[in-house]
């Protein structure tokens, strides 16, 4: 049902919206200056017993994606989705507490399951709205089905731009916005009609493809429009840091969404040096300006340059270090106003990587901003400014009833309606918002 567009108000309520409105006006946040420190590292145990179709005890290998689970409380002890490649590929739930500085204090795999029994390469895994899990593969993003039932295909991503995807280079990183309604998915390097794989002098050029996706829950799917592809952007790798060796390589292996949507792009590169065979680098991206190339089905890089006046997205590092075969990364939980923790996970690499291990690793993120749900601005009633009050939630549903675009969050792929109209949708993704912590 259409909430309305302009739902009137007494005239006493009006009045205290609208010295809200004009306190959050003048006291919004602005985004931060987000760093990242790192914080520690653990090894996981390495075996769990598995369910699915061949139940028996699983020999930890080749972790290669992680997430948070959503709809979990907000201590500092959290469920994540953990996803293996590899010829029977695995998701396994593990059981991780931080302490406030981000430091791991325990890690223990809660169980697992084998999703299939055939040679499957899922890279990574996230979360759609409803709490349903999604896995990408080389060329798609898969729903991961209940025990019994079919795999079901959720997106492709577009085969004029993207349908030349290297063995082993394709996708390899899946991420959710916080709505849980759109998708991003990146190749780890060039697809084959792009410029060349990365070398020591050369960085390689990815595709960051979006997707609107039709979002389920557990009662089943919300009649939403059918998914649909959206912008793709160019994002500029880095060059090796050393010499040449066996498997080097430098490209994007994971992608996390902030809780403002901003996404962090985490490279991974491995070349000969002596001192980090290993090199992790974190960026924030953006977008802004960026060219969409989902029609662009070829293109070359020349230094910091791209074909064709083809703009990539700004990027702004945040963290590198060495860590090993770092290949996963989530957002952990809130540790305090603009802080959360940030965890990995390192893949072994079966018999080709002797340096890496199946670890768990974390991170302190610091300067991250969330204004979407901190609205109430500095002379809120409860609280202080960068804490979520019922006075948020009151400035915001004063947006909304009426008819002001800040209270229009829901996006495209809202029912019913459409985006542009105040509809249930709204309340629910701004709650949504509220309710995961979303501050300064």
């Amino acid at each position: 049902m259409v909430v309305g567009m302009k739902r009137p108000f007494t005239v006493g309520c009006r009045g205290v919206v609208a010295g809200l409105v004009l306190s959050a006006a003048s006291g919004a946040a602005a985004l931060g200056q987000v760093s990242v420190v790192f914080r520690s590292s653990v090894e996981l145990p390495g075996s769990v017993a598995l369910s699915g179709p061949v139940p028996a005890p699983w020999a930890v290998t080749g972790l290669s994606g992680i997430v948070q689970k959503p709809l979990q409380g907000s201590g500092l002890s959290r469920q994540y989705s953990v996803v293996a490649d590899g010829a029977f590929p695995t998701m396994g739930e593990l059981n991780v507490t931080v302490d406030s500085a981000g430091a791991i204090s325990s890690a223990a795999w809660a169980s697992a399951r084998r999703l299939s029994i055939a040679t499957s390469d899922f890279e990574d895994v996230a979360y759609l709205a409803g709490g349903e899990p999604v896995v990408v593969g080389e060329m798609w993003v898969e729903r991961v089905p209940p025990l019994g039932a079919g795999w079901s295909q959720l997106v492709m991503v577009p085969p004029s731009s993207m349908g030349s995807l290297r063995p082993n280079l394709g996708l390899e990183s899946v991420a959710a916005s916080r709505s849980g309604r759109t998708v991003w998915v990146a190749n780890e390097e060039a697809t084959v009609q792009d410029s060349p794989l990365s070398s020591q002098s050369s960085g390689t050029i990815v595709r960051i493809q979006s997707f609107n996706v039709v979002v389920t829950d557990t009662q089943g799917t919300i009649g939403l429009p059918g998914n649909s592809v959206g912008p793709q952007w160019v994002y500029l790798a880095e060059a090796w840091h050393g010499g040449s060796v066996t498997g080097a390589r430098s490209g994007v292996v994971a992608l996390m969404t902030l809780p403002d949507d901003r996404l962090v792009v985490m490279e991974r590169a491995l070349a000969f040096n002596l001192a980090t065979p290993f090199v992790t680098r974190m960026y924030v991206i953006d977008p802004t300006g960026a060219t969409d190339t989902r029609n662009l089905p070829s293109l070359v890089r020349s230094g910091g340059t791209v074909s064709g006046g083809v703009v990539p997205v700004s990027k702004t590092l945040i963290y590198q270090g060495s860590h090993n075969n770092l290949e996963g990364l989530t957002l952990g939980p809130r540790l305090g106003p603009g802080r959360y923790a940030l965890l990995a996970i390192t893949d072994d690499g079966g018999t080709s990587d002797p340096l890496s291990t199946n670890r768990l690793v974390s991170f302190e993120i610091s300067g991250v901003a969330c204004n979407a749900s901190d609205v109430a601005g500095a002379n809120q009633s409860i609280g202080g400014d960068g804490e979520l009050t019922a006075d948020d939630i009151i400035v915001f549903l004063g947006w909304y009833f009426a008819g002001d675009v800040r209270g229009d969050v829901a996006g495209a792929n809202q029912t019913p309606g459409r985006d542009g109209q105040w509809t249930a949708d709204d309340i629910i993704v701004f709650l949504g918002r509220y309710f995961a912590g979303c501050v300064m």
